[in-house]
Order: structure tokens, then C-alpha cells, then sequence
């Protein structure tokens, strides 16, 4: 017996910063200062602390994956991004190893590295056979993720340190999303709830059509990454679809009006006298 459900995502109430700042890596600053006797100005980090304001990203009129796709990849942008809709995956701070409450850090270079990925998925779209493979990729970021630890521990109780056996221990790294059956009317749902930003984007891009992820046309476009509502859709919207429609016009008849355009000037000009 088979049973058909609709696998929808539940809405996603991102907790915000309320306190974070761009921050140079204390490690990183230590290697430079012996390898060249500098110091290290550029920052690699955001370190904050979340707040208790939640905002609902999935009531936003811009879909937020696609402004994550577009963000430009600097560290104020990213910045930015996180002040306005959460960590991606906030890593605790630690202190005397004990995760500091609410306090996050992200690595910029590992934000990167994930919008990075995420384009590449986005460009694969337009390939039907490609964008089913990709689910494989989509379930492992949505799900937990366990690293196995091994250590040496006594036999028995008060056995001496010559005695002792491995013990192995899973250690959750990363929470998967959660998972609830739910009936809406005659409708069986799947409801996938995201416990991070970075699974409610994934869940996001899992449910856009094939052949909708497109890339715009217009070369200077500031956000090029967008969601196609019709099949014949070549720019993101008409700012850039008007822009390129004049530049074509202008290429493919401009010297023509010049050139008409002058020839009347000079026959005007010449009545006059």
C-alpha cells in the first residue's frame, strides 16, 4: 500500500542579532604576526549573540533564497544578511568548553563556501536529470549530522590504566530538520520544519520546479539569480528587460534614426536660410 503525501516546509522563524560585528580571527592574527610581523586587518568573522526578536521568512515578498543567491559575497554584505535574517548555521562560542548561550560566530569563508554550492545547485536546474541527482545532496543537509568519537575508558570500575577498552561515542554535530504528519482538509502533508537557516534555504530551492532557477540576461544586472514565473522568462524583471530591449533597438537601428535624424536637422536648418 502506497501513501501519497505533498512534502511542504514549514514557515521558518529565524531568531536576529541583536548585537553582531565583523571581527579579524585571533588565530589567523597570531600566524601573521609571526610569519611578517603584522597585524591582521581584514576580518573573517561575525561574532554576535541572538536576540529575541523572530522574524518570519516565510512571509517575505522577496523569497529569501533568492536574496541569499544574490548577496554579494563581501564581508559587509554578509554582514548585513545576518543582521537581517539570522546566522546560516550558528556556531556556538565556547567558554571553559561549555557553549556560551545564545552567543554565535560565523566563519566567512565558510559562508562563502556555502553560497558558492548554492549557485551551483541553482544553474543546475535547467537540467532535469542533473536536478533529481541533486536530492541526494539536498536530503545530507537536511539531516542529522553525527561524528563518531573514540576513547580510551577503565575495563571496570577501579581497574587500573593498563586495563582499559574503546569506547565509541556518537556526538550530534548538526540537528536535521523535523518531521510531522498533518491533514488539511482532504490533503495528507508531510510538513518538514527547518532548525536552521541554511536547511530552510535548502528546503526552498528542493521546491522550485526544474527549468525555474534561471540567470538574467542583462550582463550588468545587480541580482541576476532569479525564480522564472513564465516559461519565455529571460530577465529578472523589466528594469533590465526595458534596458536591454533599448540597448538592442539602439545596436540594430540607431545609426539608421542618426542618420535620419541628422538628414532632417540639415534640411530644417537649410529652410531657414
Amino acid at each position: 500500500m502506497k501513501i501519497l503525501a505533498q512534502v511542504v516546509a514549514a514557515k521558518y522563524l529565524a531568531r536576529l542579532p541583536s548585537d553582531s560585528s565583523l571581527q579579524p580571527s585571533p588565530e589567523l592574527g597570531r600566524i601573521l604576526r609571526r610569519a611578517t610581523g603584522e597585524e591582521q586587518r581584514a576580518p573573517t568573522t561575525i561574532l554576535g549573540c541572538l536576540g529575541a526578536e523572530a522574524r518570519d521568512l516565510s512571509r517575505l515578498t522577496e523569497p529569501v533564497h533568492r536574496t541569499f543567491v544574490n548577496t554579494h559575497p563581501l564581508p559587509e554584505s554578509i554582514l548585513q544578511f545576518t543582521r537581517r535574517y539570522g546566522p546560516l548555521e550558528p556556531f556556538p562560542l565556547y567558554q571553559d568548553g561549555c557553549p556560551t548561550p545564545d552567543e554565535f560566530l560565523i566563519d566567512l569563508g565558510s559562508w562563502k563556501q556555502h553560497q558558492q554550492r548554492f549557485r551551483s545547485w541553482w544553474g543546475l536546474n535547467q537540467q532535469p536529470l542533473e536536478w533529481e541527482g541533486l536530492l541526494n545532496d539536498f536530503q545530507r543537509e537536511i539531516l542529522p549530522e553525527v561524528s563518531v568519537e573514540a576513547k580510551e575508558e577503565p575495563a571496570w570500575v577501579g581497574a587500573d590504566e593498563s586495563e582499559t577498552v574503546q569506547v565509541v561515542k556518537p556526538r550530534l554535530v548538526r540537528p536535521g530538520t523535523e518531521l510531522a504528519w498533518e491533514r488539511r482538509g482532504n490533503k495528507l502533508l508531510l510538513v518538514v520544519t527547518a532548525r536552521s537557516l541554511w536547511q530552510y534555504l535548502c528546503l526552498c530551492l528542493m521546491a522550485e520546479k526544474v527549468g525555474t532557477l534561471r540567470f538574467c540576461e542583462n550582463p550588468n544586472c545587480g541580482a541576476p539569480y532569479f525564480v522564472a514565473r513564465r516559461r519565455d522568462q529571460a530577465f529578472c524583471g523589466s528594469d533590465c528587460s526595458e534596458l536591454i530591449a533599448k540597448r538592442r533597438w539602439w545596436a540594430n537601428h540607431g545609426e539608421d534614426w542618426r542618420r535620419k535624424w541628422r538628414a532632417k536637422k540639415k534640411k530644417t536648418k537649410g529652410a531657414r536660410h
